[in-house]
Formats: structure tokens, C-alpha cells, sequence
């Protein structure tokens, strides 16, 4: 699975807020860590109805940053969670060998995976464990006594985007931070310091496509002429002279199109034949019009009404387009002339 991702540059946000005239035993408010994982793009059947799929690669912010800080001589181990619990299941990754909880996002179909170490001590790197953010308190971080540093620190937090069961919407989203931020705790023997780390970056689901190779914006199709005599015997309503033909058309994002047919000379016609263009001008044959077959049918198809070009999702995005188009008499005397006729046509996804 291929993602777009239009800004690789990671920018690390710190903001310190210092509280000021501090006494002895206090300690300075927690801070925040803003990670940017840059804009990427996905398809819509990336993102629609599955689950349990990695969508990027891992966002690291592997700088030393001051994030809490306690007091007394004994510091329990600093702990993290997300502040707000919206699961929704879990995956193992393999990069950091751990089985994280998913937090759902503002995305419909996209959820995220987060983790966070951390020690006591500015400078201090030893931490690496990639320890798993959950809805619960969980320690990223060894405890320690004494009067030694009591800053703790982040030494390397990341986050990484994953697909959740839901039906992505076409759109471009800003990730909202209230919903992947993680709370860290520094707990102190005389107290608790909280800071947070927050996410930002731009998401765009594409809307699903369809093409067709055959079809160049336009084409023609050629039907065989036919003595008006021997048309003019034939029965009111019978149909003759068809000419099958099979278009292809390749779909992206497991789209699944319907196709409708317009008749332009009678954009509002719900009638099972084509008329003719200029009706009334001297060179227009009369008393015939045309028809469409869909899948080799001999019923024909109503203008103006959507239908599936096939019975289920291809998985390569193939399907094929049979189609008949025929002459049929729509009055008891014919007129030689010209039949010519246009039909519009409009695709749509699911």
C-alpha cells in the first residue's frame, strides 16, 4: 500500500511555559511536543472497510525534550497514555516488535498507533524500549530515588497512521489533536507533573476513479444501412440490425460503477429506445429508432436509469462493458433518410 506524502520535513514544536516567582518544592508546569507528520494522500479503498493496515511509516521525534518535572526524593516511573480513550482494537508492528492500541481519529476509516520512552535527566538516552501508548497509565520510563536529576525527558516518541473498519469520505482533513494527544506523567513523591504530546498533519482521501481506454471522450458507433423496404414490412417494435460491442473499463479504490444513459435529443426520456437527431428535417429517416442491450440482453435498457456494469467489486479494478445497440421500428410506415443519434453517459462510484 503507496502513500503520497508531499512533506517529508518533520517539525518539532516545544513550547516551555515557566512558572514564575517559584518557592522551594515546586516545579515547573509539564510542556507540550508538537510532532507534524506532513500531508499524505490516499486512495479510498486504502482507507474504506478495512483493517488492521499500515498506512505510514513511523513519525519520530527522537530529540532530548524536558516534558515534566517532580519533586521529592523519590520519582516513580514517568507514564503515558492518550488523554482521550477511543480505542479501537489493536495491531502488532513489526518495526517495533510491540502490540499497540489503535486510537481512533477525526478520519472515518483511518486510526493511529502511538509510543513514547522516556528517562529522568536531561541528556539521557539510554531508553529505547518503544513502549506502547494505550487509554491506560503505562510506564515508559525506570523509577528512581535520591537526589539526583528530576527533569524527565522524551528521548524518541512517534507516530504512525493505521486503517480502522469504517468507510472513508473523499475530502482533506487536518488531524485533530484532541484526539491522538498523549498525557505524560512525571509522579513525584509530593506530587504529579502532566505535559502532553500532540500531533498535526493534513490527510486527503482521493474519491475513487474510473477510466475507460476506449472511449476518448467521444465514440462512434457504426450501424449497417438497411433497404427502407424491407424495413418498412417488419413488425411494429421489432428490432434488427445490431452491432455488439465490449468496452473496457478499469476502476481504481475497488470502485464499483453504475452507468446511465441519456437520450440528448430527449434528456428526460425513460423510454427503451434512442430517437433521433434533427426528427424533423427532410434527410432524417422516420418511423425507426435505437436501442440498448446491456450484458447481451434482448430486453431494452431505459434511458435514464443507472445500472451495475457487473455483479460484484472486481479486485484487479477490470470489468468489461457488453453492450448491444440495435435499430427498432417504432412506427407502422418507415421513411428513408439519415439515423443518427447521441447518448450521453454518466458514471458514478459506490
Amino acid at each position: 500500500m503507496k502513500t503520497v506524502k508531499n512533506n517529508r520535513t518533520i517539525n518539532l514544536m516545544i513550547i516551555a511555559v515557566m512558572m514564575q516567582g517559584m518557592t522551594a518544592g515546586a516545579y515547573a508546569a509539564g510542556r507540550s511536543v508538537s510532532l507534524d507528520l506532513g500531508s499524505h494522500t490516499f486512495e479510498a479503498g486504502e482507507v474504506g472497510d478495512l483493517q488492521n493496515r499500515f498506512l505510514t511509516d513511523w513519525a519520530e521525534g527522537g530529540t532530548d525534550t524536558n516534558i515534566c518535572t517532580t519533586d521529592g526524593q523519590y520519582q516513580k516511573p514517568i507514564q503515558a497514555r492518550f488523554k482521550r480513550a477511543d480505542n479501537a482494537g489493536t495491531i502488532a508492528d513489526p518495526v517495533t516488535g510491540k502490540t499497540h492500541t489503535i486510537q481512533k481519529t477525526n478520519i472515518d476509516g483511518i486510526g493511529l498507533i502511538a509510543f513514547t520512552d522516556a528517562a529522568y535527566g536531561a541528556g539521557n538516552r539510554s531508553s529505547r524500549t518503544n513502549s506502547p501508548v494505550s487509554s491506560t497509565w503505562t510506564d515508559i520510563s525506570s523509577p528512581q530515588s535520591g537526589a539526583e536529576a528530576k527533569e524527565g525527558s522524551l528521548t524518541r516518541w512517534g507516530y504512525r497512521l493505521v486503517t480502522i473498519p469504517g468507510k472513508a469520505k473523499p475530502g482533506t482533513y487536518n488531524l485533530n489533536r484532541d484526539f491522538s494527544e498523549v498525557a505524560v506523567a512525571c509522579n513525584g513523591s509530593q506530587g504529579t507533573d502532566t505535559g502532553t504530546v500532540q500531533l498535526s498533519g493534513k490527510v486527503t482521501v482521493r474519491a475513487p476513479t474510473c477510466k475507460f481506454p476506449d472511449i476518448r471522450g467521444s465514440i462512434d458507433i457504426n450501424m449497417k444501412s438497411f433497404d427502407w423496404a424491407e424495413v418498412d414490412k417488419m413488425a411494429y417494435r421489432e428490432t434488427f440490425g445490431a452491432s455488439d460491442v465490449t468496452w473496457k473499463v478499469h476502476c481504481d479504490s475497488q470502485a464499483m460503477p453504475k452507468v446511465m444513459f441519456t437520450d440528448r435529443n430527449n434528456p428526460g426520456s425513460w423510454s427503451e429506445y434512442i430517437t433521433l437527431t434533427n426528427p424533423s428535417a427532410p434527410t432524417t429517416a422516420q418511423g425507426i429508432g435505437y436501442q440498448v442491450g446491456l450484458h447481451g440482453s434482448s430486453r431494452g435498457y431505459s434511458m435514464g436509469t443507472f445500472y451495475d456494469i457487473a455483479n460484484s467489486v472486481s479486485d484487479s479494478g477490470n470489468y468489461f462493458m457488453v453492450l448491444a445497440f440495435r435499430y427498432i421500428k417504432v412506427a407502422d410506415k418507415v421513411r428513408p433518410g439519415e439515423a443518427n443519434a447521441i447518448l450521453d453517459m454518466t458514471v458514478t462510484y459506490q
